[in-house]
């Protein structure tokens, strides 16, 4: 039988006077949606607040019961952010994924290539005129249904400040694809959004880049069992060593006058085979690889088994790996909250391997289209050669989708954009595969 607290255990229960603390009282309770976490909850405290009755330390009262609420929360001071805690308070920015300084890029190395940008204002003769195209009834039905969706899709990413993977998406899904689907388009264009890279060797080469290659003929191989070193005093008097073999006397070459040509090469940029020597092509500041974000061309199931095997032979397809859409016409560059600089300058690169393309079948003197987006701001650029083969980037609008009437036009001109190459383009495209022999294999 337990026996009861005395008088003398009760009494060794001491009462400790600390120093006062402000804390919450029982009245102020913080909304668990506004406080969710320790710092919310200790800066709730009002000023005002009274301050709570000493704290009763036990020792050695077994049975008292201390009520939880008589412990108080310490405060926490500036030096609370450093712990562990604190730092996770904190809101850690997005790293900037490195990319070449637009400026420069298009200042230095996109003239190299003979690739400009706003440098010509008319397009030329072989662009079709958008706003004279006519378009079918019921193509312009389909426009307005898309054109309003497609607005109220970017209202909503515009207001919630969405990234370049949403507005991608709603030019893709939203647009391009539900303008593939009207019956002209169907069996003739292929379109593309899954965002896979070019083949590297379509990007035009710069003027400045100087690739030094020197062939050299085979080294003689010759067996350490046959060779024997010749006495010294037998050697030609004009050389410094010759060696005795089975093939003849075979002399070594002085190594104290080397070539002229040699001089120029740096060691860093030669690579020794086993047959030639010759010069790294890689170049560190070499044009970005293509990459669009949506791309618009040729089914390869619209063309005969014959032409088929042709555009196999030339690799009509621009992916590294082949996806079936040959000559590409049409491209997007997509950008979410910023880089619609950057978005030219791809989309610039990307045209010119679409017109080095055509070179393939005498079409050069054809255009390429291309849209540079960055959020709702759309611009639609015609690519071409001038006279002297530049390339040459023209813009030929500029809308703003959150707006309705300008949803409408952009969404009509990508419509007559691909009437035409369902049409024209593709017409011209057949006439020049006719004209060219059939290649087997």
């Amino acid at each position: 039988m337990k026996r009861a607290l005395s008088d003398f255990d009760t009494a060794a229960c001491e009462v400790v006077q600390k120093r006062r603390r402000h804390s919450l009282s029982a009245t102020h309770i913080a909304p668990t949606s506004q406080w969710a976490n320790v710092m919310g909850w200790l800066r709730a405290v009002p000023s005002g607040a009274s301050p709570e009755k000493p704290r009763i330390t036990p020792r050695k009262c077994l049975g008292t019961k201390i009520h939880p609420h008589t412990y108080s929360i310490p405060a926490m001071d500036s030096r609370g952010l450093d712990t562990r805690r604190g730092r996770k308070l904190q809101t850690r920015k997005r790293s900037v994924s490195p990319t070449k300084k637009p400026t420069e890029y298009r200042s230095i190395l996109l003239s190299e290539a003979g690739i400009f940008i706003d440098c010509n204002f008319e397009a030329p003769d072989s662009a079709p005129n958008l706003e004279e195209l006519a378009v079918p009834s019921e193509l312009r039905l389909l426009v307005d249904r898309i054109a309003k969706e497609y607005c109220e899709e970017c209202r909503d990413s515009a207001m919630k400040g969405q990234g370049e993977g949403d507005w991608r998406a709603n030019a893709s899904v939203t647009v391009m694809n539900k303008l593939r689907r009207y019956e002209s388009f169907a069996k003739i264009l292929n379109v593309n959004g899954s965002d896979k890279p070019w083949r590297a060797e379509l990007k035009p080469e710069r003027a400045t880049t100087v690739i030094q290659r020197m062939v050299m003929p085979p080294p003689i191989t010759i067996s350490p069992m046959v060779v024997e070193p010749k006495d010294s005093t037998a050697a030609a008097p004009d050389q410094p060593d010759s060696f005795s073999s089975s093939a003849g006397v075979i002399f070594k070459p002085p190594f104290d006058n080397r070539p002229a040509h040699f001089e120029t090469l740096d060691n860093d940029t030669l690579s020794y085979t086993s047959r030639y020597t010759s010069t790294s092509n890689s170049d560190p500041e070499s044009l970005s690889t293509p990459k669009p974000d949506i791309c618009v061309g040729l089914e390869h199931r619209s063309f005969q088994p014959s032409q088929q095997q042709t555009l196999n032979y030339l690799k009509t397809d621009p992916h590294a790996q082949a996806i079936g859409l040959h000559f590409p016409f049409l491209i997007f560059e997509a950008k979410g909250n910023a880089g619609l600089f950057g978005a030219q300058n791809q989309a610039a690169v990307g045209a010119a391997c679409m017109l080095r393309i055509l070179d393939l079948v005498s079409c050069g003197d054809m255009v390429a289209w291309s849209v540079a987006t960055e959020g709702p701001i759309h611009e639609l650029w015609v690519h071409h050669r001038d006279v002297e083969k530049k390339y040459q980037s023209v813009n030929k609008g500029v809308w703003r989708v959150t707006n309705e009437d300008a949803a409408n036009a952009f969404v009509g001109a990508m419509a007559k954009i691909l009437l035409w190459g369902s049409t024209v383009y593709k017409q011209r495209i057949l006439q020049a595969l006719d004209g060219m022999p059939s290649f087997r294999g």
